[in-house]
């Protein structure tokens, strides 16, 4: 992961946005600095500019697993399109445009043309809203990576329990944001940036008994990967904890994360991040589903003005625990999703991408 410094410069539903999280899931908030200016001059903006935006329509009319849906890339007019403070993201029919129910939602990500995300939504975690006194600096990361104000909409679906089906959809997003001129100089917010720490196996057809390292008897090292690759990968059945020390730092500033979200498939229970550095369980999610029916209907979600500290020093590990109830292999993935703060409010370029990724 590349990471470039720079010197510093009602639409969610109530289930959705937890604010308040047991001290055992996250560092005390009292190590996090004091809300300061800028949250209480964000009680003087302007309502926020509100954005709609539609993918075209999507057939499905068969069972969809995860990262293989029908999908499409919608260029987004960035006019006065400075400041995301809220983005919710449904799957909706393409007529009548009514609710289809999350089930079929697969992914949707903001996208610049470095292949940067600003913004990820999965199962489970279909909105995002930024604490009070917050945003996502689009300008900003525009004139950073000296790119073309190039911003994209991506949206998927997926189809894990109909297989008869005959279903035109779309992806909607919905954007709450503000202009320059609405902030005002200084800004009234304060930036956020996205950055993921992402579930990593090794591919089970390298596996070789007599040379890689013992691993904990409930840990799995190696997996059948889907089309070859390490961030998706399949479960056969019962359960499998899998885990990822990650040596690179994770951020290339210290931060305070303001919105935590997660990422599992199906039959994914939980993933965690613990600082290595400390020996403390940094924050925690865990997956509710439907009564009798596998299907994610929300994912731990995290988000508070105040926030907890993350540092680029440190060493952490990701861990993600899969409960495959059925009779065949289910395929799965385990990403946490972070907005951050950098010290001193800082500029820091997200890290580049493909520009055709999807997902994860």
């Amino acid at each position: 992961m590349a990471w470039a410094i720079a010197p510093a410069s009602p639409i969610m539903t109530p289930k959705v946005m937890q604010t308040v999280l047991s001290l055992s899931l996250c560092l005390p908030l009292t190590q996090c600095a004091p809300s300061d200016p800028q949250q209480k001059n964000a009680a003087r903006l302007p309502p926020p500019h509100v954005k709609v935006l539609e993918t075209a329509p999507l057939s499905i009319d068969k069972l969809y697993k995860s990262m293989v849906g029908p999908s499409e890339r919608v260029i987004v007019d960035t006019s006065g399109l400075d400041w995301i403070t809220a983005i919710e993201t449904e799957v909706i029919d393409a007529e009548t445009r009514t609710p289809l129910g999350s089930e079929f939602f697969c992914h949707s990500q903001l996208q610049i043309n470095s292949g940067a995300r600003l913004m990820v939504h999965a199962t489970g975690g279909e909105a995002t809203r930024l604490p009070k006194g917050f945003g996502i600096p689009i300008d900003r990361l525009f004139l950073l990576s000296a790119a073309a104000k190039d911003l994209t909409f991506l949206g998927m679906v997926l189809n894990n329990h109909q297989p008869e089906i005959d279903q035109q959809a779309r992806i909607r997003a919905t954007i709450e944001y503000h202009t320059n001129e609405d902030v005002g100089r200084p800004p009234k917010l304060k930036k956020l940036y996205h950055t993921d720490v992402t579930m990593w196996v090794n591919d089970l057809t390298e596996y070789e008994p007599l040379f890689d390292p013992l691993a904990p008897d409930d840990i799995t090292t190696h997996c059948s990967l889907v089309q070859g690759q390490n961030v998706h990968w399949m479960v056969p059945p019962g359960t499998q904890k899998t885990r990822r020390v990650i040596k690179q730092p994770i951020i290339p500033v210290d931060a305070t994360v303001h919105v935590a979200q997660a990422h599992l498939h199906n039959y994914g229970r939980w993933v965690q991040l613990t600082d290595i550095t400390t020996g403390e369980l940094v924050w925690k999610a865990e997956a509710a589903y439907e009564t009798g029916r596998d299907q994610i209907t929300e994912i731990t979600t995290y988000s508070s003005e105040e926030g907890f500290p993350i540092y680029a020093d440190h060493e952490y590990m990701i861990e993600a625990f899969y409960d495959n109830t059925t009779d065949h292999d289910v395929d799965a993935m385990a990403v946490i999703y972070f907005y951050v703060n950098p010290v001193k409010n800082a500029d820091f370029m997200l890290p580049k991408g493909p520009r055709n990724q999807v997902g994860g």
